[in-house]
């Protein structure tokens, strides 16, 4: 039995949409969100509105995109910041830790490949990359032990992982980095919307996400970002670039000898003087309203969805002879890769059947959200069978 959404779908009418991985379908109510800002905006550079203050109450929902993201991850606003995506959040992130030579950074090699490479130029510092070699598409919580010692930095990891949708314990992480002196980061944009998550409980010290996934905030082409960081490192760390909405400008008096410094320039404090400011107020607009939807059904109620569907593709591939590339324990994955015979082509196959999935990392990836249902999860069964049967 699935959740009764107040919201429509249209997405999921033609097709069993299970691609929440690589971009979320759209509530009807945030598409419309999104066409009538796009109408406010023509109609302001039509002259059609007055230009003061035309806009302001989409101002506030981009304000208040930050308080409910807060609530998503579970955290304090005032540890939420805006940057244009996950690439830009978590570079910001190693930006300010002050990561030095001698140091090491450790991560897995299930990591997504941008996250990976952000580890390994670690290097431009003088600190070691550590890359954990998983099994079975999993890495133990022994295997972080042997790896992270005292000299560790930071532990950084997708929850979930990327291809296969596996999940670490991440408050035992946290315990793990924070005893040996290290930060744990964590690229949630795999997970945030669908996990209950619990950032301060857990120890989490930083995270950044983009938009476009299970916050079903817009295409990829028009999606924006939200970065965390625990508010007890906002003094201690420096910017790690420069960026107007970072600083506090006060008009100064100009030196008869210059023109240029015309501003005393002071570092703002909070989380904004990490923010690399992001203007992108339909991106914002778009995931406040279907973030809303989201904390509407309750956090721990669309977990349990995305698990029920899980579930039933689990126990149905099982059932029907196929290899799962993820771990059968629920509490360790958020969503399915299975091993098919030719997994490159049958996403296409599929497709023709009405269903949308992925190809990932020598499996076929299958990531549900809580707008689908034990229904579809049955039927994408009976549809894998004919497409990729089991000879």
């Amino acid at each position: 039995m699935g959740l009764k959404l107040r919201d429509e779908f249209p997405l999921c009418k033609k097709y069993i949409y299970f691609d929440c991985a690589a971009q979320g379908a759209m509530p009807l109510t945030t598409i419309k969100t999104i066409q009538e800002y796009e109408m406010d905006l023509v109609a302001l550079y039509k002259a059609e509105t007055p230009w003061k203050d035309s806009l302001k109450k989409w101002e506030e929902k981009r304000s208040n995109s930050k308080k409910l993201f807060a609530e998503i991850i579970g955290c304090q606003s005032e540890e939420v910041a805006f940057v244009s995506n996950a690439t830009n959040g978590l570079n910001t992130i190693f930006g300010m830790i002050p990561i030095k030579r001698g140091q090491n950074v450790v991560t897995t090699d299930m990591e997504f490949p941008m996250c990976n490479a952000l580890v390994n130029s670690q290097r431009r510092k003088g600190a070691e990359p550590r890359f954990i070699k998983s099994k079975d598409g999993i890495v133990t919580l022994e295997q972080f032990e042997k790896t992270v010692d005292d000299k560790t930095a930071v532990v950084m990891v997708d929850h979930p992982t990327w291809f296969n949708g596996y999940t670490y314990d991440l408050k035992a992480l946290s315990e793990l980095a924070h005893n040996h002196g290290a930060k744990l980061v964590i690229d949630v944009t795999q997970g945030v919307g669908s996990i209950n998550w619990e950032a301060k409980k857990w120890g989490v010290d930083f995270a950044a996400t983009s938009t476009y996934k299970w916050l079903m905030g817009g295409p990829y082409s028009q999606s924006a970002g939200f970065m965390y960081a625990n508010k007890e490192y906002f003094d201690d760390y420096l910017p790690p670039v420069v960026s107007a909405s970072a600083y506090e400008l006060t008009p100064n008096k100009q030196s008869k000898n210059s023109v240029y410094f015309t501003y005393n320039v002071k570092s703002k404090k909070g989380i904004n003087r990490f923010e690399v400011y992001n203007r992108s107020e339909i991106a914002y607009v778009a995931v406040e309203n279907s973030m809303k939807l989201i904390l509407s059904h309750g956090k721990k109620e669309v977990e349990r969805q995305v698990k029920d569907v899980d579930n039933a593709i689990v126990n149905g591939a099982l059932e029907a002879g196929y290899v799962l590339g993820t771990p059968e324990d629920e509490s360790q994955r958020m969503y399915v890769s299975l091993k098919v015979p030719e997994p490159e082509k049958i996403p296409g196959k599929l497709y023709e059947h009405g269903v949308i999935a992925s190809y990932r990392v020598g499996g076929l990836r299958i990531s549900p959200h809580f707008y689908n249902t034990v229904d579809e999860a049955e039927k994408f069964i009976s549809i894998l069978k004919k497409v990729a049967p089991i000879n």
